[in-house]
């Protein structure tokens, strides 16, 4: 290539201050595809140039009729490159060295290469993107109802309202009677100005191009004509500062031998035209102010446009020209509510629906854009009226998605889709296909364009014919149409002006039986009809509706019984079918993920649902329900995860929280309460919860029939003649509770026929069938799984599913029954075996029964959970569910075991926590002294007190740590608070400043290892004195001796000594001894320092002696 594709961002120089419209023809090319432009004749419009877009150096022309992008060098307009591209083009722009194309619902971008760099999608919602735009480095998309959006960062996003025409203005052009329009200019935050303007014809459509300086251009056709139609078309100028239209506009000539669909280019690089004669294709520059003038006037004289030079498709639209009777009326939101579903159907194509090949006489083809993996959009095929059912099973049956071969048809037979009549049909719910030449006998032609509405058709008898989906706001139409243009090859939006219909006669027209609604129901936007592979929770959105006070969204498992005026039910309620039957307010989505006031239940993975919604608007009615689109929730092969969060002690009734998780939603959460009575676990069969691991063979079973024992830690019956053993239990099952039953079994013996389970849900275990009950056996000889129900001992077999079960294995059997809803479902080692929805389910039982037949049958394990919350109180002590408590520290009273199941019929692992149960306070201390070691009632140091205690013990959780305070009284903490001493019983608080002659206690208390109290138990009290001095010293009835004394000093008395304290000479106290009544006593005083010491004796008879000792140097 001579030179590289770059993008100025600059406007020429020629450009700036243009008002005045004169085209200057820049370059022009034939119409063949090797050194030119191509040319295609079509049935729905004839085909070159599909887009294009121009930069300093080259133009770039896109075309669809073989999906490749020629480039022309603008300095002698030679061929530069043609680049192949993929998919299903629609409109060009070049930025930052890469072409951006608009395709179905995203932009394509590529290399100069034409390799496909990304894919940046956009949302269903936006029905049609009118053209890319580049403004100051930006790439903006402009839609059909005149917003604009931004591709940036890789997402395609809302940007603002109107068209944008520079960085900073946007504009909006309205539609506002049958010769004005309202233009509308915007800042980013303010309406600026809106100004309406009368035109002298009747108006068509006002739509903005651009605008340069103080000037924005406007594209006005008018309608010269509407039967035939015939338009005529200008570029006019408008003045932001006189308000007013230029009033010498450009007419474009009526020369259309393609369709282009935005053949005027306004760009930063300059103000284009791309004219297509029946002798060549023109490029105008329309920004040229040197000089002034008009098209050549041959085109003027010679008006020529595609639609009057169409293919005739009479001959392969393959109507059934005697179909007549069976159509019935049909409201136009439901029209266009089974349109959108063709365009949106989402659907996989195999390798083998991708063909070109030979098939019953004939050819078939697949159109280009379908590719193996997911598609969006039924695509085209001649002489197709083909139900979206019918498409599905089709594919799967290995036929060819669409055929683009127009030699002949070989119907349903070879390939599935639609053409333009066989779609209009099905969107007007016709029994079977009207072809353009067929439809005008079921339809009556209007006067006018103009009364065109949502349901109707333009019809171009002979050739093609579109649906219309809407009016946009500018007089331009968005229709629905399945195309043979170019690439499309499938069913989809366009917007089209009435020029883009002029020509041989498009006739608008509306269905005979069509029904007019009061109110237009919601817009469907997600999920696409027949998406699969939809989440857990489903999230349905729709759009909102201008006034709505309600809208009420049903979900049904059928699409069997809808209406338009009920859909699936009139009823308010969910019923079996119909899942959801809700009002969600004025807010226009919903999550479905719970239980709740017309939800009946919940999603499951892998089913396939129907949805439906509809809208009241106070003051002017209620619409109906919109056509019902179906979705496939994703397969879930995710188990859940749970936890349990629980303190380490209780001591009264606690929350146990749950913490459960789920990749998309959980459907249940069970859990069980167990406590320790010293020797087992148990449960509380009150509060319905059952807990049997068979450490023994307790009370609580009652054996009816059979031979049952503990063999090897399990509950074995050994009795192999009977038929119907009974070894039950009592158990309080209700009505508002989900159970869960589990236990482990393994079947032997040496019969034929051997058989065992379980009755769960009896009230009345001691009969024959346990009276009113269910039944769940597997059978070992037969492999199966079977479910009985017993009524008034009568009892009746609902479920025979096979299942393999071997003898002498241990399985892991499970039951989760519902007694609100009736479904019954039995497990297998975690694995659905067998399942009953019960219409009239028992509502309250008292018991689970073991049943056997003919076999040797153990049992282990068997538990009874029931549903839960994510919090949930457990009630402690007798009658709650934890009833003991710890029968020491390190073993638990009580066991939360959970585990949880999801849609996907998914078991979490059972996670259990454990918890300590000590409601008890410990033992009271049993004395406490005021002293270290013993007790004394004097203090001779005001600044510390000493105390000590006996030590006292907690049987279920143990002794945690001591507390003491002190204070003026017994018990009061007015000195000293309450201070922890771990698990010491004796202290020494210093830094006290005690007043002489006032008594101080000690009081003490324990706390155990569930953090309870004891009581507290106080010291006698001791009162401060003057510590002892030489004074004190007296003649006294003892001796002291050697004195001094070295390593050891001995104590003799006429009376016994009970008790021995030794003071510095200051009258610090340094020992307190204690004797044994003894009237010698020897004192070591190898660790006294050398000084002089007071020696304070208490003896027998109550008197109490002072000496003193001295401790010689060594």
């Amino acid at each position: 290539m001579k030179a590289k594709f770059i993008l100025i961002g600059i406007v020429f120089a020629y450009f700036s201050g243009l008002s005045q419209i004169s085209p200057e023809l820049i370059s022009s090319y034939t119409q063949e595809s090797k050194n030119g432009l191509p040319y295609l004749q079509g049935y729905s419009a004839n085909y070159g140039v599909t887009s294009y877009f121009i930069n300093e150096d080259f133009y770039f022309f896109l075309s669809s009729v073989d999906n490749k992008i020629r480039i022309f060098n603008r300095a002698d307009n030679s061929l530069e490159k043609s680049i192949s591209v993929t998919g299903n083009p629609k409109e060009i722009a070049f930025l930052n060295d890469q072409f951006y194309l608009l395709d179905h619902y995203k932009v394509n971008i590529f290399s100069q290469d034409g390799d496909l760099i990304n894919t940046v999608a956009f949302s269903k919602d936006i029905k049609s993107v009118e053209k890319l735009q580049v403004i100051d480095g930006e790439l903006y998309l402009l839609t059909n109802d005149q917003n604009t959006l931004i591709l940036k960062d890789n997402k395609i996003k809302y940007h603002h309202d109107g068209w944008i025409i520079n960085s900073d203005l946007y504009t909006r052009t309205i539609k506002s009677g049958k010769q004005e329009f309202i233009l509308q200019v915007f800042s980013i935050s303010d309406l600026i100005s809106e100004t309406a303007i009368t035109t002298d014809k009747k108006l068509g459509s006002a739509r903005v191009i651009g605008k340069n300086n103080q000037n924005i251009f406007i594209e006005i056709i008018y309608y010269n004509d509407e039967n035939p139609l015939k338009t005529s078309r200008y570029i006019s100028s408008f003045s932001l500062e006189s308000k007013k239209l230029n009033d010498k506009p450009l007419q474009i000539p009526d020369v259309y031998f393609t369709y282009t669909k935005n053949d005027i280019l306004f760009s930063e690089n300059g103000f284009y035209y791309f004219l297509s004669s029946p002798q060549k294709y023109e490029v105008y520059n329309l920004g040229n102010q040197t000089k002034t003038g008009n098209f050549p006037a041959k085109y003027f004289n010679n008006p020529y446009h595609f639609n009057s030079h169409l293919l005739n498709s009479d001959d392969l639209e393959h109507a059934d020209p005697d179909a007549s009777t069976s159509k019935a009326p049909i409201y136009r939101s439901e029209i266009i509510g089974i349109a959108e579903t063709f365009e949106t159907h989402v659907w996989y194509c195999n390798p083998e629906n991708i063909q070109d090949v030979a098939c019953g006489g004939g050819q078939v083809t697949t159109p280009a854009w379908v590719e193996v993996g997911t598609n969006i959009s039924l695509p085209y095929m001649w002489g197709g009226f083909t139900s979206l059912e019918q498409f599905d099973q089709g594919l799967l049956n290995g036929l060819c998605a669409g055929d683009m071969n127009t030699a002949e048809y070989e119907g349903t037979a070879c390939s599935v889709g639609v053409d333009c009549s066989g779609f209009v049909s099905r969107a007007w719910n016709l029994p079977t296909k009207y072809g353009t030449s067929g439809l005008p006998s079921i339809s009556t032609a209007y006067a006018t364009f103009d009364e065109l509405l949502p349901g109707d058709i333009v019809n171009l008898a002979g050739s093609h014919v579109r649906l219309v989906y809407t009016n946009n706001m500018d007089g331009t139409f968005l229709l629905l149409e399945a195309t043979a243009a170019g690439a499309a090859w499938a069913v989809t939006y366009n917007t089209y002006t009435a020029t883009a219909m002029d020509g041989s006669g498009y006739i608008p027209r509306y269905y005979n039986d069509v029904i007019s609604d009061v109110v237009n129901p919601p817009t469907m936007i997600s999920p696409l009809n027949t998406q699969s592979g939809i989440n857990i929770p489903v999230y349905m959105d729709w759009t909102d509706v201008t006034g709505a006070d309600n809208y009420r969204l049903q979900v049904s498992t059928s699409l069997s019984g809808w209406t338009a005026a009920n859909g699936f039910t009139s009823l308010a309620d969910p019923t079996s079918t119909v899942l959801v039957n809700k009002t969600t307010g004025t807010v226009s989505d919903y999550a479905w993920a719970f239980l709740e006031t017309g939800v009946g239940t919940l999603p499951m993975p892998n089913t396939t649902y129907y949805w439906t919604v509809r809208v009241n608007v106070p003051g002017t009615g209620t619409s109906v329900y919109t056509h019902p689109r179906s979705f496939t929730t994703l397969a879930d092969n995710e188990a859940p995860t749970t936890s349990i969060s629980v303190n380490e002690w209780e001591t009264a009734n606690f929350s146990a929280e749950f913490t459960d998780e789920d990749n998309m939603a959980i459907k249940n959460r069970f859990y069980l309460v167990s406590d320790f009575n010293g020797t087992e676990w148990k449960a509380n069969t009150d509060l319905g919860f059952f807990n049997e691991e068979y450490a023994s063979l307790g009370a609580e079973w009652v054996n009816i029939s059979g031979t049952w024992a503990l063999t090897d830690g399990a509950l074995n019956q050994a009795d192999e003649a009977s038929s119907n053993t009974n070894m039950y239990a009592n158990v309080t099952q209700t009505g508002d509770h989900i159970y869960m039953y589990t236990w482990k079994m393994k079947i032997g013996g040496t019969g034929t026929n051997r058989r065992a389970g379980i009755y769960i849900f009896s009230d009345d275990a001691s009969m024959l069938q346990r009276n009113n009950s269910y039944m769940i056996y597997y059978r070992v000889d037969n492999n199966t799984c079977q479910i009985y129900k017993s009524t008034a001992d009568n009892i009746e077999i609902q479920t025979d599913d096979p299942i393999t079960f071997n003898a002498d294995t241990w399985y892991n059997c499970k039951v989760i029954f519902n007694p609100m809803t009736g479904v019954l479902e039995a497990y297998l080692n975690e694995e659905l075996v067998s399942s009953w929805t019960d219409p009239d389910p028992h509502t309250s039982a008292n018991a689970i029964s073991f049943r056997s037949g003919n076999c040797n049958v153990f049992y282990d394990d068997v538990r009874v959970y029931h549903d839960r919350i994510n919090s949930e109180t457990v009630t402690i002590g007798a009658g709650g569910a934890a009833r003991y408590q710890n029968p020491n520290p390190a073993t638990a009273a009580c066991k939360i075991t959970t585990q949880l199941q999801d849609f996907g019929s998914n078991f979490s692992g059972y996670v259990t926590g454990l918890v300590n149960i000590d409601w008890t306070a410990p033992m009271n201390i049993s004395f406490a002294g005021d002293g270290l070691y013993d007790d004394t009632d004097t203090l001779h140091e005001d600044y510390q007190i000493k105390g000590n205690w006996n030590a006292t013990d907690d049987t279920h959780s143990g002794i945690s740590f001591y507390e003491y305070c002190i204070g003026t009284t017994p018990g009061a903490d007015d000195v000293v608070t309450w201070t922890n001493n771990g698990t010491g019983t004796n202290f020494t608080h210093t830094g006290l400043s005690l007043i002489l002659d006032q008594y101080y206690y000690v009081s003490v208390r324990a706390v155990n290892g569930a953090g309870l109290y004891s009581d507290a138990t106080n010291s006698n009290g001791a009162v401060v004195s003057e510590p002892l001095s030489i004074s004190e010293i007296s003649a006294n009835s003892f001796k002291l001796y050697p004195n001094p004394a070295r390593d050891e000093v001995f104590i003799e008395s006429d009376e016994k000594i009970l008790n021995i304290e030794i003071y510095t000479i200051s009258g610090k106290l340094i020992e307190n001894i204690v004797s044994t009544s003894e009237k010698t006593i020897r004192i070591s005083m190898v660790n006294y320092q050398p000084g002089i010491y007071l020696i304070k004796l208490k003896l027998d008879n109550g008197r109490v002696d002072v000496g003193k000792i001295v401790k010689e140097l060594p």
